[in-house]
């Protein structure tokens, strides 16, 4: 809690990071789609994503997380500098990691058949709802997802960051509010990658530092960019019906 107050002056992204880490320790409720029970499933809402308009760049290991209060301070504010600079640099190339993502998901959909209608939702919180009656859709199921981050990770600074996403889907009948579809999936590094659906990330779209990272920008976009058809092709697989 102190290091929170004493950090809270700050624009920190690498704490909603670690938010979710910690969370993940809790066992996220995987629901695999049952196609034959649910085949009268044919028309999706799609929600607007739970999402930040920030790009993380986040050493889970940081050095000076070894040095207790300060230390911690001094970590968060370095990966606060680079998850900014990082930021900046996609906002110029007006890239939208979640923009693309909805895209693909909903091409995906289509090509499954599926009827595909876009909605958006007002979230309190950056994450998947707790409240369904406020989906104003008519459709036979909800999907619902947050984007948890989106960005470049490294295990500690001896490791290669690499680009890495993680996505919460679930799928959700309006009627009963039944969750006919929980998944985790990720793409590139991984932290509790034991419970995301994992998607490797080429290792080409790796870099020993930040500076490596942040000189070949127009490549390491590519490389976030190339998690989008992987994480929508895996949704498509997870919920088709044929």
């Amino acid at each position: 809690m102190r290091f929170l107050q004493c950090v809270s002056g700050f624009k920190l992204i690498f704490l909603i990071v670690s938010l979710v880490v910690l969370g993940g320790c809790a066992q996220f409720p995987k629901q695999a789609f049952n196609k034959a029970a649910h085949d009268n499933v044919r028309h999706i809402a799609l929600l607007s994503p739970a999402k930040s308009d920030d790009y993380t760049v986040y050493m889970a290991h940081h050095p000076g997380m070894s040095f207790g209060l300060i230390g911690g301070i001094i970590a968060a504010a370095d990966m606060q500098s680079k998850s900014s600079e990082f930021t900046a640099k996609l906002k110029e190339r007006e890239f939208d990691f979640a923009a693309r993502l909805t895209d693909a998901i909903e091409a995906e959909l289509l090509r499954q058949n599926f009827k595909v209608t876009r909605v958006s939702v007002t979230r309190e919180k950056p994450e998947l709802l707790t409240d369904y009656s406020v989906v104003k859709a008519e459709a036979d199921a909800y999907l619902d997802w947050v984007i948890n981050w989106q960005g470049y990770l490294t295990a500690a600074a001896t490791t290669d960051y690499t680009p890495s996403a993680r996505v919460a889907f679930r799928l959700v009948t309006p009627q009963k509010k039944e969750v006919i579809y929980s998944e985790l999936i990720g793409y590139g590094f991984q932290i509790g990658a034991s419970q995301a659906v994992t998607l490797p990330a080429d290792a080409k779209y790796t870099y020993s530092n930040f500076s490596k990272l942040i000189s070949s920008i127009d490549e390491a976009v590519a490389g976030l960019s190339e998690g989008v058809p992987l994480i929508s092709k895996q949704v498509g697989i997870d919920l088709a019906r044929q």
